[in-house]
């Protein structure tokens, strides 16, 4: 686990919420632990009968919370998930008859590992 100051959580508040998707931070205050950033699943391993409410965070954001349509696209995401991502829907694709897939289907399938290099 990672140990940040809560000025630099402050700061770099985006990229701390990133980095909590993969892994729980501790925030320190003056050397002393004092909050504990973990993603939903965690937290929810924490406290079972702790659940998120999917419609109220949908009203607190102004926004609905949805997963991502592509997670193999999604940043926070290392190489490796974004890849075990792609080919378990590229799995799920290949269970279905070769004339029932969409458009959709034939560009997921035409992604290489290459295509999940991002330029930063």
């Amino acid at each position: 686990m990672r140990s940040v100051p809560a000025a630099y959580v402050r700061d770099h508040w985006a990229e701390i919420v990133d980095d909590a998707v993969r892994e729980p931070i501790m925030v320190t205050s003056r050397g002393r632990p004092r909050v504990f950033i973990a993603n939903a699943g965690l937290a929810a391993q924490l406290d079972p009968t702790a659940s998120v409410d999917m419609a109220a965070a949908s009203r607190a954001i102004g926004r609905p919370v949805t997963p991502p349509k592509y997670p193999w696209l999604d940043r926070p995401l290392s190489r490796e998930e974004r890849l075990v991502a792609l080919e378990r829907r590229q799995t799920q694709i290949y269970h279905v008859p070769f004339d029932e897939w969409n458009d959709e289907e034939w560009k997921i399938l035409d992604v290489k590992p290459s295509d999940l290099l991002f330029d930063d």
